[in-house]
């Protein structure tokens, strides 16, 4: 009996030790929204047409859509700040750190738009050919105004010096546009004919604090793509200490990101972005490995984050997420699950929280024509990428000994002695 009694007590006192404290809303947000940041993607797409080597062109443009290349230009620039501002298009996005060297989470969509390869290559095709077709009626009632000035000047026996000296004008300016357009059309119908087709995305991306101030684009943080994986629309970014550069994505099966240096002559890879910055030691870093599964018991759910950019996150206090509460609605599948958490268009790559503040879900898509059903990827699948060593190593904070450590976090540093 006495044992009994023993065993009950231990028992007791275990559950009441194990039992995870259960905050509110309020606090949630106090606790967790400094990790929370405002991202910001300013890309443009590039076209590369080349024949095995010999002879390469391209041409920009901001998005496909309608079936339409919007804003396509050719170019001869490879620099993303000499790219015309109006070719670049501009979204945001959530996301939210996980370690102390400033690797933060977001949506696959939110640093790669999706497009598709193919339909921009049909797209490219028509434009080409409708440049050549327009180019063609261009160029035939350019020869007949030219025709007219030439007969004018040759059957007119009336004409006067003031209108001969007109005819002559409408000559010479007939015939440079005719040279113009001539040299554009061949330059369609040669390009036209390239047989090997490439598409990179282009992009700065930057990050903001939560409570930051921002005035400009000049107030964000570079960052630097570590992984992207579409099939679960996760991808990690993490704050450059570093700047100048922009990054590329070669549109393939499997993204292919790296990072160009913005000044000619520059070189910049991700092994000079690897070093020992760290985040400032008042944000939250959030834990993927404290989250356990309760049955019989309902789940609250919270998302923080910044719906519709920085529209509704202005203000005199500087930029600040916003938090909505919800529940789980279903257990979907092994990759996402469904809450009734209301969201906008730039609560993308927001952290989703229970009532402990435990990490469960990271918000990625809507449901059509509502607003207070949504999906998240489960914070499983999320490890499964973090685990990988390309996304560890990057998460690792190369330390000097004689440097302060953040000691909340050690087990994401790597001490390296200098």
């Amino acid at each position: 009996m006495k044992h009994l009694l023993y065993g009950l007590i231990i028992l007791s006192m275990i559950a009441c030790t194990s039992k995870k404290n259960s905050y509110t809303q309020e606090q949630l947000y106090e606790q967790t929204s400094s990790g929370v940041v405002l991202i910001q993607n300013t890309y443009y797409y590039k076209i590369t047409l080349s024949n095995n080597g010999f002879y390469s062109t391209n041409y920009v443009f901001s998005k496909l859509q309608d079936g339409e290349l919007k804003n396509i230009s050719h170019t001869i620039s490879n620099n993303f700040n000499e790219v015309n501002d109006t070719i670049k298009s501009t979204t945001f996005g959530t996301g939210f750190i996980i370690s102390p060297r400033g690797t933060i989470v977001t949506n696959s969509h939110v640093i790669n738009p999706t497009t598709n390869k193919n339909l921009i290559y049909q797209a490219l095709i028509r434009y080409l050919k409708e440049q050549i077709d327009y180019c063609n009626q261009q160029l035939e009632e350019t020869r007949n105004r030219l025709e007219i000035f030439e007969r004018e000047i040759r059957d007119n026996k009336k004409l006067d010096s003031q209108g001969y000296a007109m005819m002559m004008e409408g000559i010479q300016s007939s015939r440079k546009w005719i040279d113009t357009f001539t040299q554009y059309r061949n330059n369609r119908i040669r390009d036209l004919s390239l047989s090997n087709f490439d598409v990179e995305l282009c992009s700065e991306i930057k990050i903001a604090y939560n409570g930051s101030h921002i005035t400009s684009s000049n107030d964000l943080i570079d960052c630097f793509v570590v992984k992207d994986v579409p099939n679960y629309d996760l991808g990690i970014i993490q704050i450059a200490d570093a700047n100048e550069f922009w990054n590329v994505c070669k549109l393939d099966d499997t993204p292919k990101w790296s990072c160009e240096p913005t000044h000619l002559g520059g070189y910049i890879t991700y092994r000079n972005l690897y070093s020992d910055f760290m985040i400032p030691q008042d944000k939250y870093i959030f834990n993927l490995y404290n989250n356990e599964t309760r049955n019989n018991e309902e789940i609250k759910l919270y998302m923080i984050g910044f719906n519709q950019g920085p529209t509704l996150a202005l203000t005199n206090d500087g930029i600040k997420a916003q938090i909505t509460q919800g529940y789980i609605s279903q257990n979907t599948d092994s990759i996402k699950i469904m809450y009734s958490i209301p969201a906008l268009q730039g609560s993308s790559g927001s952290p989703v929280v229970n009532q402990y503040g435990e990490l469960v879900a990271i918000n990625f898509a809507g449901i059509n024509n509502t607003q207070g059903f949504n999906y998240g990827i489960r914070v499983e699948r999320l490890r499964e990428i973090v685990n990988d060593k390309s996304v560890k190593d990057r998460m690792t904070v190369r330390q000097s000994k004689n440097k302060h450590t953040n000691h909340d976090s050690i087990n994401s540093i790597e001490s390296i002695n200098n």
